[in-house]
């Protein structure tokens, strides 16, 4: 019996583990990807980030250029302006975020689109409004607003295969079932332990090392989003994209790592009786 508990204990809190894991990684990065919300918020983040504003003014540039006629060097300075200056604008944030939303339900779905992409015809007009106060006869050439083409954020296998984890992670009772299956398994696991100080203890530090995971996750996002997309020369950016959507929300990890520290005190209390 005893031998059989030494092999039960120790199953148990590895279940427990890896559903804590995975609780906390479908709260922290996870909503990022199961919220049409949050997806739309890191995605304007994205998008009036430096390298976002640089990704819009050079796609601009090029339908501009295609639609008038007119060379790209002799637009290319009143557009990158343009650009810089609408992406401080509500409006453009809005139009980022609608179109955000609609890409959301293309990409996270059980057969997702391969690209995360937004319709510049949405900021089309805090971007006129912009132009027309820097080049007024640039504005009277800019053509409608369907015209403006689209800026793609990332593309690629990768893309479909993070929609399908965030189509599986948003199913309803994903959460729930994995926070009671932690909570369940890890409290089995410690009641039928032969030494319980040492399985506190253990199973402590292994939460402090889940704590982590979203950071982790987060630290390597960026890089590896630009090695992934280095081919389709959006790497810069969609490696802002994926440090915005795998940004961590602290709480979580921080409650998580207090349960893991308290468990270790209490595990180490219990030795020195």
């Amino acid at each position: 019996m005893r031998l059989l508990l030494g092999v039960v204990s120790p199953l148990l809190l590895l279940v427990a583990l890896v559903a804590a894991a995975t609780s906390l990684l479908l709260i922290t990065p996870g909503r990022n990807l199961t919220d049409a919300d949050a997806f739309a918020a890191a995605t304007a983040r994205a998008v009036v980030s430096a390298e976002g504003r640089a990704a819009v003014a050079d796609e601009l540039t090029v339908g501009i250029a295609a639609s008038t006629g007119l060379p790209e060097g002799a637009i290319a300075p009143a557009v990158d302006a343009a650009a810089d200056a609408a992406a401080s604008d509500a409006l453009f944030v809005e139009g980022v975020e609608a179109g955000a939303r609609a890409s959301h339900r293309d990409v996270v779905a059980p057969d997702p689109s391969d690209t995360v992409a937004v319709p510049l015809g949405a900021v089309a007009s805090p971007f006129t409004a912009r132009v027309a106060s820097i080049d007024p006869r640039l504005a009277g050439l800019l053509p409608a607003d369907e015209a403006f083409g689209t800026l793609t954020l990332a593309k690629g296998p990768p893309v479909r295969w993070i929609g399908r984890l965030g189509n599986a992670a948003g199913r309803p009772g994903a959460l729930a079932a994995a926070i009671l299956l932690a909570v369940g398994a890890g409290s089995a696991g410690l009641l039928v332990a032969r030494r319980r100080a040492s399985a506190a203890t253990a199973f402590g530090v292994g939460l402090l090392v889940v704590a982590a995971l979203p950071v982790a996750i987060a630290w390597v996002a960026r890089p590896v989003a630009e090695w992934l997309a280095g081919v389709s020369g959006q790497a810069a950016l969609a490696g802002v994209l994926a440090s915005e959507l795998l940004a961590v929300d602290p709480a979580a990890p921080v409650v998580v790592a207090c349960a893991g520290g308290a468990l270790i005190v209490v595990g180490m209390a219990s030795r020195l009786r």
